[in-house]
């Protein structure tokens, strides 16, 4: 069968990443002897036209909530026989919502690639639909009922078939890429490439809780099979810069060495997830110089909220502000310091002002003693059937257009206006104000003028601009809040939010105008 696996454009103006998910289900489904495409109509070189994917046997369309409105258009345009599946994070968290918009269609729920292949064979007679109704992670209505079996997850990564990055058309436009911890050059080619599925811990707001209910745990790929994947890619395109997608990389303590290894050889530089209390429980300043050795640019570690009692007992972190206090000064300790990336959650189910002020105090700490970007404050995002959806009122399912409707481009569901500003100014302003501290490293070339094996060195002054110097103005009364701990009356988000939200709103206008103006000078 001819079979083409779609990922819809997203309502976020993020840029096109690499989706690692379709990837591997092509690569399971050519080994099984289909033929197969992918069709990505998040990266704009895509020229693809819905209409023609009507000439194709099945279409498998992976989704996001926040990719729901495209999806909706491409299964709406597509006529004749083809059949559609339909599989992503959205279908893992509420499947019923898309068989209630398209009973004749089917669903996968889980990792989609021995489900997504058990459909095929009953699309190819080869299975029979009562057979079907015994497989996991494989939903679809029958005579008006609703069939849904329990989520499908691959144990072993290393029995899935090797994937091929040249399964993607313009695979180019995937690897240029901006690295914001580097000052120059603006973009080098940078591999993404998903070494793991899962996570070792179990925090409460994280999609790998639901995960972790299935048994669906921390799951690596072994330092051979990445090398198949990634080795000719890595040399035909020159990468500089490879990160390993992995939620807990740091846990498989063998893959780390091994990877060591490959960096070494291969001349890249690297950054992965890491948490606040592995330091230095499991990686000392000397481990770190190591690393740093090797390559390493940066680590990402969450704190997700300010207050540790939150932090722990409805985040369920298991990280301390010990542990944070820990691992600054194991950094601090460092010959070469890494970058550091953390990220913060708001207004999740039980959040409160007095951690969200703290959220401020860390991002103070922080950014004073770290070369750190905060990848957050971001608004809570509900993943219905997690621990912490449970307890709010987001944990309710929807309707498709519901869904469509009620979800900003963000991926949260739409929330008040004083709750919107209170979003814009920690995720907005707090971010850019505390960001704009960071001192990016510059790219020592070669003699050669390569990019490979780069030194690295920090700038000595950080970066100003009129942007640095607003928001300078615009919190100097809540950092000086932050410095007398004085949280009374404390209406800056509100404020600073709304004029936030205007100017947004009235540069939107602008480049509507301006867009309109062109187009009539054009016709």
């Amino acid at each position: 069968m001819r079979i083409c696996l779609v990922n819809p454009r997203s309502s976020s103006s993020s840029e096109s990443s690499i989706p690692h998910g379709l990837l591997q289900l092509c690569a399971e489904v050519k080994r099984s002897g289909h033929e197969c495409a992918i069709a990505d109509f998040t990266n704009p070189a895509c020229d693809i036209r819905i209409e023609s994917l009507s000439a194709y046997d099945v279409i498998g369309i992976s989704i996001m909530t926040t990719q729901l409105k495209h999806a909706l258009e491409i299964a709406g345009h597509v006529k004749s026989a083809a059949r559609i599946v339909w599989g992503g994070v959205h279908c893992l968290l509420d499947p019923k919502s898309v068989l209630d918009r398209f009973p004749d269609h089917f669903v996968v729920q889980g990792d989609g690639e021995q489900p997504f292949l058990r459909i095929l064979e009953f699309f190819d007679a080869n299975r029979t639909l009562d057979a079907l109704k015994q497989e996991r992670g494989v939903c679809f209505t029958d005579r008006n009922v609703q069939v849904k079996n329990p989520p499908w997850f691959a144990q072993d990564l290393n029995t899935l078939a090797d994937i091929d990055y040249r399964d993607l058309a313009h695979l180019k436009l995937y690897l240029k890429r901006s690295v914001p911890y580097l000052r120059k050059p603006t973009s080098i080619n940078l591999l993404s490439i998903l070494t793991s599925r899962g996570c070792t811990w179990d925090c409460a707001f994280c999609i790998n809780s639901i995960y972790r209910r299935h048994h669906a745990l921390h799951r690596s790929k072994s330092i051979a099979k990445i090398r198949r994947e990634t080795d000719q890619i890595i040399d035909e395109y020159k990468i500089a810069v490879v990160i390993p997608a992995d939620e807990d990389f740091f846990a498989n303590r063998f893959l780390v060495k091994d990877w060591q290894t490959y960096a070494r050889e291969k001349h890249f530089l690297w950054g992965a997830n890491c948490r606040y209390n592995y330091i230095p429980r499991i990686l000392s300043c000397e481990d770190l110089d190591a690393l740093i050795a090797s390559g390493l640019l940066y680590i990402g570690m969450s704190i997700e909220t300010g207050d540790e009692t939150i932090r722990n007992s409805i985040i369920n972190k298991h990280v301390s502000n010990a542990d944070i206090f820990g691992a600054v000064q194991e950094i601090l300790k460092c010959k070469n310091q890494p970058a550091i990336n953390t990220s913060f959650i708001i207004n999740f189910p039980g959040d409160t002002s007095n951690s969200k002020h703290a959220v401020l105090e860390w991002m103070q700490y922080l950014s004073m003693r770290l070369n750190i970007l905060f990848s957050g404050p971001q608004p809570y995002r509900s993943y219905p059937g997690s621990l912490l959806a449970e307890r709010s009122e987001q944990a309710k399912q929807l309707s498709f257009r519901e869904y469509i409707d009620q979800t900003t481009t963000s991926g949260e569901r739409r929330s008040s206006t004083l709750k919107q500003c209170e979003n814009a100014f920690y995720s907005i302003a707090a971010k850019r104000f505390f960001n704009s501290r960071f001192r990016p490293f510059l790219l020592e070339n070669s003699t050669t003028g390569s990019l490979l094996r780069p030194g690295l060195i920090i700038e000595n002054k950080n970066a100003t601009s009129l942007q640095n110097a607003f928001l300078s103005i615009l919190l100097a009364s809540t950092i000086v809040r932050i410095r007398r701990r004085f949280w009374r009356f404390f209406l800056e988000p509100y404020l600073i939010g709304a004029l936030l939200i205007c100017l947004i709103c009235l540069r939107r206008c602008l480049q509507n105008i301006v867009q309109l103006l062109f187009n009539s000078k054009q016709s």
